[in-house]
């Protein structure tokens, strides 16, 4: 069976030690600037990493992102070209594909898919499948980060499932460079890094680009209960 979503089931991070937060805008602003950016973006095509650190494993992956407002989406997960991994955990390969009608779910390291109806006007975001700080509830301003001549700003959050997400956010554009998840389940520590390699706003994508077909041998396996709550349904 396929989590929903199974990549970030398991991702949280451990409480950090408060600071004395920067001067300038308030968390609660800056975070919502930036879900403005991608919430009004018409469409959207991008790279992000994913790197898994679990004890001593190691996994590498990539994801790609390409989704057109309102109701179409691609999020693809797979191991990185010449990655490098430790261990025995595999994070699974993925995709996830909104077509306008139905959002398609498969797992293509066990070759199985499911499908959810969408609602007529679903919740949408281009990273909606990527660990983010909740809308409503406490966020908090961690030191600014200089890189490159930019300037970010870092969100920090506590998780209901424990422990804490961080996220760096570009102070011109409010646009997101990173996020990291870091916790402890069954007494080992994780760490999960999502860092944006390449990414454009508003070009031409066509609506064909996000037609799916569920690949020879993949078996069909019913959708876990409240699989569309995401959606809005």
């Amino acid at each position: 069976m396929i989590g929903l979503p199974s990549i970030f089931a398991a991702l949280a991070l451990m409480q950090t030690p408060a600071a004395q937060a920067p001067a300038g805008p308030e968390p609660r602003e800056i975070l919502t600037r930036a879900l403005d950016v991608y919430a009004a973006a018409k469409t959207y095509d991008a790279l992000w990493t994913y790197t898994n650190v679990r004890g001593n494993e190691t996994q590498e992956m990539q994801i790609e992102v390409k989704a057109k407002a309102p109701a179409r989406l691609i999020f693809k997960v797979s191991a990185a070209r010449g990655a490098r991994k430790t261990g025995q955990r595999a994070v699974p390969e993925m995709l996830v594909v909104l077509d306008g009608t139905h959002a398609w779910f498969e797992n293509t390291s066990e070759k199985t898919h499911f499908k959810v109806p969408l609602p007529r006007e679903p919740k949408f975001t281009p990273l909606m499948f990527f660990p983010h700080i909740p809308a409503t509830g406490d966020v908090r301003r961690g030191g600014d980060l200089q890189d490159g001549g930019k300037t970010y700003l870092v969100l920090e959050a506590d998780r209901a499932e424990g422990g804490v997400t961080r996220m760096e956010i570009d102070a011109a554009t409010h646009r997101v460079r990173r996020i990291v998840v870091d916790n402890v389940v069954a007494f080992i520590r994780q760490i999960s890094t999502i860092t944006v390699v390449r990414e454009s706003f508003d070009a031409d994508i066509p609506d064909k680009a996000f037609a799916y077909r569920p690949p020879r041998g993949s078996k069909e396996v019913a959708a876990p209960a409240g699989a569309g709550a995401m959606f809005g349904q």
